[in-house]
């Protein structure tokens, strides 16, 4: 309160918004902060793609040392210009390719290959041919806790605050406690291996190698029933998306279906892809899809026209995700194209 009780009350608004900075810090201070509030416009990529700035900042840096003797105000401008610098130099790396490696060493003996993962900013869970799911500090790339349980392979999970649920080979759907590990639910109804699923917002959907769709009410992850089973595909249902609009389902019968959300009706389906789709995603009007014919595809939802098709890939189109800037697909050839 004593900095603020320095500014004269005979002052004009306009005078005071122009001169309280210069009386609340040193004259060395306000020259780094005025050179660093123009920081972003001085950014630029050179021809390596490299972000670069085209002014040193002052000896007088904002570095952690000594960010402390700045008021609280511009402590906060710091930070948004050094997450202005991170997500500049991120969408860099995008666009050039630059990445740190690095490797979990997960295969044992009887651990044979991961199928699945999903991630965050603490962990990594993963689905392994050996029947069991791991639970890794995304940090350490420590193994943190082995869940055992399917008597398959797990081949699909997904996993948020509260459960993890996976779908395996043994034709079933098990509910886990993401912080104890327990199994709290087993869902018995498909036939043959459950390739893929999605949860959100108390409504599941599942799929299989036995050509169906299940479509599950989860009240609680002790309350799960079956609300619907959908079928049309001519062979197995490799992959689904949904929302509250639409279900998506993709299918090695080289066909993508559209379903109503609401009342599991059919609604339409996407022809184009040559042969079977591994994978895709929905999102808002776009469906985008990865094929073994080496192919993705871009989809309007609505009309059910192909936007696009996109060429690259040498080998099947495994897995594929994409966001409002990139799609960024994965393929058997060992390639991870932006």
């Amino acid at each position: 309160m004593s900095d603020l009780n320095s500014l004269s009350p005979v002052q004009s608004d306009d005078q005071q918004r122009a001169s309280w900075p210069e009386k609340l810090i040193p004259n060395w201070q306000m020259t780094c902060y005025l050179n660093f509030i123009s920081f972003p416009d001085k950014l630029e990529e050179n021809e390596r793609g490299q972000i670069t700035c085209q002014h040193a900042l002052p000896e007088a840096s904002f570095s952690a040392s000594n960010l402390d003797k700045f008021p609280w105000y511009i402590r906060c401008h710091v930070c948004y210009l050094k997450g202005v610098w991170k997500k500049k130099t991120i969408e860099s790396n995008w666009r050039c390719g630059r990445h740190n490696l690095q490797r979990i060493q997960c295969r044992s003996e009887n651990s044979k290959g991961v199928y699945c993962l999903q991630y965050d900013d603490e962990k990594i869970i993963s689905g392994l041919r050996d029947n069991s799911i791991k639970i890794w500090d995304k940090t350490s790339l420590e193994c943190l806790k082995v869940l055992t349980g399917h008597t398959g392979s797990v081949l699909c999970l997904q996993y948020d605050e509260r459960v993890i649920v996976t779908g395996s080979s043994d034709s079933t759907v098990r509910v886990w406690d993401v912080n104890t590990g327990e199994v709290l639910n087993t869902l018995i109804h498909h036939n043959e291996a459950v390739l893929h699923l999605r949860f959100s917002n108390g409504l599941m959907v599942t799929c299989s190698k036995d050509r169906s769709i299940a479509v599950w009410d989860m009240a609680s992850p002790t309350d799960i029933t079956l609300r619907r089973v959908l079928v049309g595909h001519r062979a197995a249902v490799n992959v689904v998306d949904f929302d509250d609009k639409y279900i998506v389902s993709a299918s090695g019968d080289r066909t993508i279906k559209v379903w109503s959300t609401s009342t599991c009706e059919f609604v339409r389906t996407l022809n184009g892809h040559k042969r079977g789709i591994a994978c895709l995603q929905y999102r808002d009007r776009l469906v985008v899809s990865g094929s073994s014919d080496n192919t993705i595809r871009l989809w309007d939802i609505e009309c059910g026209a192909c936007l696009r098709v996109l060429e690259g890939h040498e080998e099947l189109v495994r897995c594929i995700r994409f966001d409002n800037k990139r799609i960024v697909s994965g393929a058997y050839d060992g390639w991870i194209a932006i």
